[in-house]
C-alpha cells in the first residue's frame, strides 16, 4: 500500500505501518519507480541539477510544482548512466520567506506523524546544526532521519539560511522531505564528499 507523505496530515489507520520505503510518496512517485513514467526524457535532461561532488555516480534532477498543493519543488536523485532513470531519491520542499518558525512548526507535525507510521525505524534528531554549504556558519539545518534496518531512510528537515546566503545566492529558507534508498544514502555517506 502506497502512503502520500503530505506535509498537513498523514491519513493512515493504527494497523498501516510502512515496511518499505517504496510504501510512501511524494506527489504520487515512489523510490523504485522510473522517472520516464512521469516525465519525458527531454524534461529529465533539462533539468539537471549542477551539484558539487566528488564523484558523478548519481545524478540529480529537479522540477518546480506549478499545480501542487503541497510542494513547491521536487527534486530527483537517479544513477547516471542509468537510462532507465530508476529513482533512488525523492525530495520534495516548501519554501519560507524568512518564517523559520512556521517551518520548524510544520517539521515537527510531519516527524510525529511518521514516528506512529515508523514505529520500528531508528529515529535519529540531528537538532540545530551548522548547515555545511554556508562558510560562514550563519546557516541552521535541523534534521530528523528515520533509518530502516536496510539503511533506507526517510529524512525531514529545515534549512535556516543565513541573510547573506539568501543574497548571494538567491537560496530561500524551506522545508524538505527526503526519501532515500540505502544505494544513495551509501554514496552520500562515503563517496559524495
Amino acid at each position: 500500500m502506497k502512503i502520500l507523505l503530505t506535509l498537513f496530515v498523514l491519513f493512515f489507520s493504527s494497523s498501516v505501518f510502512a515496511d518499505d520505503i517504496s510504501d510512501f510518496q511524494i506527489e504520487g512517485i515512489s523510490v523504485g519507480d522510473s522517472l520516464l513514467d512521469y516525465y519525458s526524457e527531454k524534461e529529465i535532461l533539462s533539468n539537471k541539477v549542477n551539484q558539487d561532488y566528488k564523484n558523478d555516480k548519481f545524478s540529480f534532477i529537479a522540477f518546480w510544482l506549478n499545480d501542487s498543493q503541497i510542494y513547491e519543488r521536487i527534486k530527483f536523485g537517479v544513477e547516471t548512466k542509468d537510462k532507465d532513470y530508476i529513482i533512488h531519491q525523492i525530495s520534495g520542499f516548501i519554501f519560507y520567506d524568512n518564517d523559520i518558525k512556521s517551518c520548524y512548526n510544520q517539521k515537527d507535525l510531519i516527524v510525529k506523524d511518521l514516528s506512529l507510521l515508523l514505529k520500528k525505524s531508528e529515529i535519529f534528531d540531528e537538532g540545530i546544526v551548522t548547515h555545511e554549504a554556508d562558510p560562514s556558519g550563519e546557516s541552521t539545518d535541523n534534521t530528523v532521519y528515520f533509518y530502516y534496518d536496510s539503511n533506507d531512510n526517510i529524512k525531514v528537515s529545515c534549512v535556516d539560511w543565513s541573510t547573506r546566503i539568501t543574497k548571494e545566492k538567491g537560496w530561500a529558507d524551506n522545508l524538505k522531505v527526503v526519501i532515500a534508498n540505502s544505494k544513495i544514502v551509501d554514496w552520500f555517506i562515503n563517496e559524495a564528499y
